[in-house]
């Protein structure tokens, strides 16, 4: 909370400084209140319509339980355990490459997204331990914290943005002589904080990130209580070559791991996500589903003396026993499961599918609706209305 309050913090001191900067003859209070104003309505738009412009960026597709019923029911599983009351809203992005994330405004308005090749990769225990990843981001509204950061920062961008354009169009100068030396101040302060100010919000706000996911892997260890299954699912996430192809720099910190510089952490690219090898090996390490059990861990692999989880939330904690790997179900045909997804988006998509008396299944696009078609293998005639 403290790390957000300064992106707030900032941004209101740089709308504060531009606006004197740029008219030295106006109101502080004014450009402060416009500031406020612009934070503000990027922040209730990102309230009100940001989990639907995530999911359209992402060209995700609302599914039903006929869609992969061992999906929806690891869902039900993670809500059960996270003691929700309404069941999230699953969508799957057509993507070969593996990723998840959430998005809402909170445990009652929600929704789980995954890629395709996520859900025909994994086994049901690393599917479990990536759902209750995502959902722990529900339970503990990192989502629409992160929605607002994420917001905060664009407003930082913005205004930035607009102070060096309106630069080649403004000239010094000051109310009188006595004004001159502090209206020098106030333009060596703002083309600096305009030239260092998006690169520290940036910082801010991909700390605020990293330590999000830390206690995400910790939350979901609780929900499942077998911390295996979410480190096995990072490992072959960590391992896929398949780049994703929906996804933008708005997006990119939502997803379980960074699509933009791979899954592979750099100090040069400002990771939005720890590195996986540290979570695995955090992960790898427990011996217990509590927050106590990951704070450790957490210690024991980064050498580090600061706390992730503070002492005032351990000290009441109850020990947490992990539990055994649970049986795996008989050998599911992904292939199947692909098809099945496939045709699911498909039909999200308002396409039609006309089975032959030969046994072929024809996928319709929309536009063709009402046309003849022929079957392709034998030649069968569909006339009329395809409906």
């Amino acid at each position: 909370m403290a790390l957000f309050l300064f992106l707030g913090g900032l941004f209101l001191v740089m709308g504060y400084l531009f606006g004197t900067v740029l008219y030295p003859d106006g109101d502080p209070a004014l450009f402060l209140g416009i500031s406020l104003l612009i934070w503000l309505g990027y922040c209730l738009f990102a309230y009100y319509s940001g989990a639907d412009l995530l999911l359209w960026v992402s060209a995700a597709r609302l599914v039903d339980r006929d869609s992969d019923r061992r999906l929806f029911n690891v869902v039900e599983e993670m809500k059960i355990a996270g003691g929700l009351k309404s069941l999230p809203k699953i969508y799957v992005m057509p993507e070969d490459a593996m990723n998840a994330m959430a998005v809402g405004r909170g445990p009652d308005d929600c929704a789980i997204v995954v890629t395709s090749g996520l859900v025909a990769r994994l086994d049901r225990n690393e599917l479990q331990g990536v759902v209750a990843h995502e959902m722990s981001h529900i339970i503990n509204r990192d989502s629409l914290f992160m929605t607002f950061a994420g917001a905060t920062l664009g407003s930082i961008s913005l205004i930035s943005s607009l102070f060096w354009r309106s630069l080649r169009f403004t000239r010094f100068r000051s109310r009188s002589s006595r004004d001159a030396g502090g209206i020098v101040v106030f333009w060596i302060f703002a083309i600096a904080l305009a030239g260092v100010g998006v690169f520290l919000a940036q910082l801010f706000y991909f700390a605020i990130l990293r330590k999000r996911e830390y206690l995400a892997d910790a939350s979901a260890v609780r929900l499942t209580r077998y911390p295996d299954g979410l480190a096995s699912a990072l490992e072959k996430i960590d391992n896929s070559d398949v780049a994703m192809i929906h996804y933008n720099k708005i997006t990119a910190p939502m997803f379980i791991a960074s699509p933009i510089y791979g899954n592979r952490f750099s100090l040069f690219n400002m990771s939005t996500h720890p590195p996986i090898q540290e979570r695995i090996r955090i992960l790898r390490k427990l011996g217990g589903a509590s927050y106590k059990d990951y704070q450790m861990a957490y210690s024991n692999v980064m050498g580090k003396r600061s706390e992730l989880i503070p002492r005032n939330s351990l000290g009441a904690e109850h020990d947490i026993a992990l539990r055994a790997r649970s049986p795996q179900a008989p050998p599911e045909n992904m292939t199947d499961i692909r098809r099945n997804l496939g045709d699911s988006l498909l039909a999200a998509d308002s396409y039609i599918f006309l089975n032959c008396v030969c046994g072929l299944k024809i996928k319709v696009p929309p536009a063709l609706d009402g046309k003849t078609i022929d079957c392709p293998k034998c030649g069968h005639r569909f006339a009329g209305s395809l409906t």
